[in-house]
């Protein structure tokens, strides 16, 4: 019969170990491997949005994604690009996505929690570049 009180004080110890151990936002490698998953950008607009999963090999960034727009075509998307180390301040996350319509977007932020990727984003299409707007993106 299993001792339920050392089983509690274990589960509690491994739990309070892995509470201990918090991501260092100004880490590269930290910053990377949080970057680990699916994020969302939601437009606030019914029917429009922007799905990354990403992966990561040290710093550098790959994934798949999906996009939406309320009156315009919705598609698939690859992406791209690293974090780098920045002089001053938390290490940059930088996205490229090719959308399936042609679009071509970039991202530029930082990652101010776990689970929120703040920046600006950007892009071109037919030749026509789109200005910088703010964007957030949140962990699934």
């Amino acid at each position: 019969m299993p001792n339920y009180r050392q089983l509690a004080a274990a589960l509690v110890l491994a739990v309070g170990a892995a509470c201990s151990n918090p991501v260092d936002l100004n880490n590269p490698n930290d910053v990377a491997a949080e970057l680990r998953g699916t994020w969302s950008r939601d437009f606030g607009a019914p029917g429009s949005s922007t799905v990354l999963v990403i992966s990561v090999q040290d710093l550098t960034l790959a994934g798949t994604g999906t996009f939406a727009n309320e009156a315009e075509p919705s598609g698939t998307l690859s992406l791209s690009r690293q974090v780098t180390t920045q002089q001053m301040g938390r290490p940059l996350v930088q996205i490229d996505f090719a959308q399936s319509d042609g679009f071509t977007g970039h991202f530029s932020g930082v990652l101010t929690d776990t689970n929120s990727l703040d920046g600006i984003v950007w892009g071109s299409s037919s030749g026509m570049i789109a200005d910088p707007v703010t964007a957030t993106f949140r962990r699934q």
